[in-house]
């Protein structure tokens, strides 16, 4: 039946997977949907079963084969994630997982993880491949969650070109993988995936996954996280960020930054399109950090006086790229309570993600607001000091939960020549107040000189 034919986009996040269809016929969304792991475990913090990811994509789609067809669906998972096989179980290593710094490989890294776009940090696929002992280095793949997931359904490997750009294993000039560097790392360069556009069909999704069900789906890239949830609001601004478990921003742009010098990284969409971009580790896990400490975040803001805060509980990314930094508190007294740390918290988070947007800004364009999305937009206390630092408006969305996984089902409407036409309004526009600016541009110097005590 015709009317029962959707379009989906699968995102496979950190805390659930997340599900938007839409109509083959008319691209309007008819559902978004969201679905707990199935029996979630962690080895180690980061470290995950493929499995649970697996059998929770397999729940989804049984439920969703009982009502409509899919014709075609798209994947978007965490970026920046490697597969190891351990003791004969799949398990990805993704991004918030941890790893030990090795500065001695360091140098011999930032060649060609700068032609891949990324920077030198353990964050990075390629990072922790060079970093393992050659023995260890025999239990994994050069790819991540998201090619396991596409092989798990179609029996073919394949990704992205902004997912295989995250690995740090991709030259973004030629669009290839960089197979001096992977036969350097002894990897098998015949394990790397066929490497596509976000909106170019893989192939029919199995039907042997499916008892009973004879799906037709094809099953296309997508783009990794972050990026899709920018494609997804692209008509309202193509400067986007978010405030969730980790922080970041991003714009779209005709061509890479190869000699940028202020911590951003570089990912190729396709052909004529790169996404630029920062990320930080501490976004909302400082806030949860906060408050198993004791310390709560409220609902306003106040004076913090002379205490400064830096949020580097995990290190820290753009623009120091460094695991080596930890987070640390300046100009405290004795008379000094838990309320003024709080603020101090709020406004270090705030800063962090200005810090990235102010950079951003040169390349967004002109007239567009700043779209924010993520669990800490419903924190009006880090929204008011972003404002009262960056000189651009601030747009929230009515509804951006699904951002992610709607900008899977436009890339998977697009493989088949079908037009997915989201309908986000915006919620709210926060004008610039410039309240904040000087204690941001004091913090700022701050963090400059404290981040050269632990380097």
């Amino acid at each position: 039946m015709s009317g029962n034919r959707r379009i989906a986009g699968f995102d496979v996040g950190t805390s659930s997977l997340k599900v938007t269809l839409a109509d083959f016929d008319t691209g309007r969304i008819t559902d978004e949907l969201r679905y707990e792991y199935c029996s979630f475990r962690e080895f180690s913090p980061g470290v995950v079963p493929v499995s649970v990811y697996e059998e929770t994509l397999l729940k989804a789609l049984k439920e969703i084969y009982q009502n409509v067809d899919i014709v075609s669906m798209a994947l978007t998972t965490q970026m920046y994630s490697v597969c190891e096989n351990r003791d004969g179980e799949w398990v990805a290593h993704q991004w918030n997982s941890l790893w030990d710094r090795d500065r001695n490989i360091e140098k011999t890294l930032q060649d060609p993880l700068r032609r891949s776009g990324c920077r030198a940090d353990t964050l990075f696929p390629a990072y922790k491949l060079k970093s393992l002992d050659e023995e260890k280095r025999k239990n994994f793949v050069p790819y991540g969650l998201k090619e396991h997931l596409i092989h798990f359904l179609t029996g073919k490997l394949a990704t992205d070109y902004v997912t295989a750009s995250a690995s740090g294993l991709f030259d973004i000039e030629t669009l290839k993988w960089n197979i001096t560097f992977v036969s350097s790392l002894g990897m098998d360069v015949d394990m790397l995936p066929e490497a596509l556009p976000h909106d170019v069909p893989v192939g029919k999704i199995n039907e042997g996954l499916f008892f009973g069900i004879s799906p037709k789906t094809m099953v296309v890239p997508g783009l990794g996280d972050g990026p899709a949830a920018s494609f997804a609001c692209r008509s309202i601004s193509n400067f986007c960020g978010n405030l969730g478990t980790s922080m970041a921003a991003r714009v779209f742009s005709e061509k890479p930054d190869m000699e940028e010098e202020h911590g951003l990284w570089n990912f190729a969409v396709d052909r004529n399109t790169f996404i630029t971009g920062g990320i930080s580790s501490n976004s909302c896990t400082v806030f949860h950090w906060a408050e198993r400490m004791g310390i709560n975040i409220g609902s306003s803001i106040s004076n913090t006086k002379d205490v400064m805060f830096f949020p580097w509980i995990h290190g820290e990314r753009m623009p120091y790229w460094s695991s080596d930094l930890r987070g640390t508190v300046t100009g405290l007294r004795v008379d000094d309570g838990p309320d003024v740390l709080a603020d101090a918290i709020i406004k270090a988070v705030a800063f962090t993600f200005v810090r990235m947007a102010d950079v951003l800004l040169q390349h967004a364009e002109k007239g567009c607001p700043l779209v924010i999305a993520g669990g800490g937009t419903n924190l009006s206390p880090i929204l008011e000091v972003i404002a009262g630092c960056i000189n651009i408006d601030l747009a929230i969305l009515e509804n951006a939960e699904y951002l992610c996984s709607t900008g899977a089902a436009i890339s998977a409407g697009a493989a088949i020549g079908a037009v997915v036409e989201p309908d986000f309004k915006i919620e709210t526009i926060i004008k610039p107040t410039n309240k904040y600016r000087k204690e941001y541009e004091k913090w700022l110097s701050m963090a400059s000189s404290i981040s050269v005590l632990y380097s």
